[in-house]
């Protein structure tokens, strides 16, 4: 059994080759989003990085970057919607990823509100989720959302993020 490596890596170099990885490696694409308690104002974020992590109790784990806009939000509502976009929802990409399209974000879309909380209406899925636990790690903070409420729209053509843009899912 071979051990860990002593010499250092370097970490620049380690984490643009795990960026480019990661682009030829199709992931489901979703818009996180929240609402703030404060003002009363939607926040959200394209994520890639969202998993279930348990059926009992239903519970999903999103990353968000500390230094984005919408951390502070979900940080403080203890509440966020996983909206996971089909093909039909792809332009709505572009406003959550470019933070100065931010004023985008949340116009000319089918956008409502459930639960307090902004939802993309017919995305793939909704799963609404409160926050149970949180840690913090490199740049970013992990939530994991016991999961309350969930929609489906099994009609909605399934949408991957592969080599930095939205694609179809081949379905057979």
């Amino acid at each position: 059994m071979s051990s860990a490596p002593d010499a250092q890596p370097d970490s620049a170099a380690i984490a643009s080759a795990l960026k480019t990885a990661m682009r030829h490696m199709p992931s489901p694409v979703a818009l996180i989003s929240a609402t703030d308690a404060a003002t009363g104002e939607p926040a959200g974020l394209a994520a890639t990085a969202f998993v279930p992590v348990a059926m009992e109790p239903p519970s999903m784990l999103v990353c968000v970057n500390l230094g984005g806009s919408a951390h502070a939000v979900i940080e403080s509502t203890g509440a966020f919607c996983i909206n996971v976009i089909g093909l039909a929802q792809a332009d709505e990409l572009l406003p959550f990823a470019i933070p100065d399209r931010r004023e985008e974000r949340f116009q000319g879309a089918a956008w409502g509100e459930r639960h307090g909380l902004p939802f993309l209406a017919g995305a793939a899925a909704n799963i609404f989720c409160r926050t149970a636990r949180r840690d913090i790690f490199g740049t970013h903070e992990i939530f994991i959302g016991e999961v309350f409420d969930v929609i489906v729209n099994t009609d909605a053509a399934p949408a991957l993020w592969h080599g930095g843009k939205v694609v179809e899912l081949p379905v057979a």
